[in-house]
């Protein structure tokens, strides 16, 4: 997956709430630095 396609709306539409939405960016984000690490 490209960056650009997790800008697009219909990835965006997935997430119902902001807490959905959160949610998955925490996960991104620790998985991320699982991997910087």
């Amino acid at each position: 997956m490209k960056k650009e396609d997790l800008l697009k709306d219909e990835f965006l539409k997935q997430f119902k709430t902001g807490e959905d939405l959160m949610s998955f960016l925490k996960d991104i984000q620790r998985r991320g630095i699982e991997k910087i690490l």
